[in-house]
């Protein structure tokens, strides 16, 4: 019998190999480079840039929503305070109206000016605590003028901000410079034109609301 041999390069008949080098067609692709650790840091910093810029936005709008909000319902509650004194002022002089006459001459001054002092502590107390508190005022005042004729509004310093914001939306086109002046009291709203200066401050109104019901009195006496 023969010695066996191993033949190299050559291949028995019926016999696969067990093992041949892969040829050009089945080479493995080629693999990418990875991103490098500074691109990767990059693209994390960019995608956090816009996470944040993204809330910023939301957070700015709801800051103006609410801020708006808050504002007009402190000028809301303003008016309805100076509209529920002024009703009940006119309910007071009603009532008087069923006295005696002699009862009510010697009574009707008295509980006119009791009325208009604690009126007047009470608004005087809220004019001192909210900077808002002017808001429904220069309201009402810009409805009896022509807001187009208004160039200027003086105020006192602590509520020069508030108007500033009140007459951006109440007037957002005329431009309406707001001036603090510290020489003024707490509660003054001046409202400058060409043909003349308008006062609506918080003593203004009640010097009016005294006049009418004085006049009031003097017809019904």
């Amino acid at each position: 019998m023969a010695p066996a041999r191993i033949l190299r390069g050559q291949h028995l008949p019926g016999v696969r190999p067990a093992w041949s080098p892969p040829s050009s067609a089945e080479a493995a692709p080629t693999p990418q480079p990875p991103a490098t650790t500074a691109e990767q840091a990059q693209n994390v910093l960019e995608e956090k840039l816009r996470q944040m810029e993204s809330r910023l936005a939301v957070a700015e709008r709801e800051a103006y929503q609410r801020g708006l909000a808050e504002g007009e319902a402190k000028a809301r509650a303003v008016e309805e305070r100076f509209a529920a004194l002024h009703q009940k002022l006119a309910e007071t002089i009603t009532q008087l109206g069923s006295y005696k006459a002699g009862l009510r001459a010697a009574a009707e001054k008295d509980l006119v000016e009791l009325a208009l002092a604690i009126a007047r502590r009470v608004l005087h107390r809220e004019v001192h605590v909210d900077p808002h508190a002017l808001e429904g005022i220069i309201g009402a005042a810009l409805e009896r003028v022509n807001a187009q004729e208004v160039v200027a509004v003086k105020t006192h310093p602590f509520h020069a901000e508030a108007l500033r914001g009140a007459l951006a939306r109440m007037a957002p086109g005329n431009r309406i410079s707001v001036h603090g002046d510290p020489a003024l009291p707490v509660g003054s709203v001046i409202l400058e034109m060409p043909r003349g200066n308008l006062d609506a401050s918080v003593d203004s109104q009640l010097e009016e609301i005294e006049r009418g019901l004085a006049d009031r009195l003097g017809r019904t006496a």
